[in-house]
């Protein structure tokens, strides 16, 4: 009985797996199809101002369909890292670039970190903009083996662990960024930490001893 019970529990989170890969494949397919359609109409498009502006939407929709599929891949334990030595500066400014920013104020200068460039974007792109929405002031330094994220607002009114997971009522004010983040850095054996010293936020990425942050 209880081999059966093992084997019936077993087939059914198989199947629920399938029926969920299979819902997002659709998903995806939907709003892929509407995004390339409306890509070709700004192609198309005489006004240079209303061209200018489709491109723009239609390619921010394009980059976010891309990242989803990523995340799905993480969450889902079935993207495969490629590990190589990259500038911390690249990865803040892909960060910018994703959320639209000018500049942000930061001390690095010629650091890298072993990592793969498409996941530890999600991971820059996710600290910076909960930074942004939940603070002020957001200043990013490398120092003592670690990339802290720094920005002014209220102290976490519990443990970082409960902010970490997808499902978790308390993660509900940072949605999915910090599951997202704990996620990547956990395939790269990277620690998340967090500390709040005098209304100052810190969420810090720590290598490990085998994979220190350097100079290029």
């Amino acid at each position: 009985r209880i081999n059966n019970a093992f084997y019936d529990y077993a087939s059914k989170a198989t199947a629920l797996t399938k029926s969920r890969e299979l819902f997002i494949r659709n998903i995806f397919h939907e709003l892929n199809t509407p995004v390339t359609k409306g890509k070709l109409l700004a192609e198309i498009s005489t006004d240079r101002s209303t061209k200018e502006m489709l491109e723009s939407i239609f390619n921010r929709l394009d980059t976010l369909l891309k990242e989803l599929a990523q995340m799905e891949k993480i969450s889902s334990k079935s993207y495969t890292l490629d590990i190589k030595r990259v500038p911390i500066i690249e990865l803040i400014d892909s960060a910018k670039e994703l959320l639209y920013l000018e500049d942000i104020e930061h001390n690095i200068s010629n650091e890298v970190l072993e990592c793969d460039f498409k996941a530890m974007q999600l991971v820059f792109k996710n600290l910076i903009d909960n930074a942004i929405k939940y603070g002020s002031n957001l200043q990013i330094e490398h120092n003592s083996g670690s990339i802290c994220f720094k920005s002014e607002g209220k102290k976490l009114t519990k443990p970082l662990s409960e902010y970490t997971h997808a499902f978790n009522g308390s993660s509900s004010s940072f949605g999915l960024g910090l599951y997202i983040v704990k996620e990547i850095l956990d395939m790269h054996k990277m620690d998340l930490e967090y500390s709040c010293k005098e209304g100052v936020n810190s969420f810090c990425i720590r290598a490990s001893a085998g994979n220190s942050i350097g100079r290029g």
